[in-house]
């Protein structure tokens, strides 16, 4: 089995993808209980700064394909969710999203 940099990234991207669109490995659906548990451990994983780092450090326009499907649908819900406050309203605005996309790795600015 390849175990190099490059497939491991790639495979990681390409789960990530999977889960986003409530798919299950190596084939099925995810239950609607999987479905918004995988979407909260990806936010979780991707707002975390070294793996976020290298996640765009790898593929910045792969990470990016991926994750635009965390912004739609059900997943995009459910992150509301998780800024939600008592009275209903969502507080997750630009400025909440921005910082999570921040990258201190060199090659992503390219």
């Amino acid at each position: 089995m390849e175990k190099s940099y490059t497939y491991i990234g790639y495979k990681l991207l390409w789960i990530i993808q999977m889960f986003l669109n409530g798919k299950r490995f190596p084939y099925g659906d995810l239950t609607e209980q999987q479905h918004r548990q995988h979407v909260h451990d990806i936010v979780n994983f991707i707002s975390t700064d070294e793996y976020l780092t290298e996640l765009l450090d790898f593929d910045p326009k792969m990470f990016f394909r991926v994750i635009v499907g965390l912004f739609k649908d059900k997943p995009w819900n459910w992150v509301c969710e998780l800024g939600e406050s008592g009275n209903g309203k969502v507080n997750i605005g630009v400025s909440d999203i921005l910082p999570l996309l921040e990258t201190r790795g060199q090659r992503s600015i390219v």
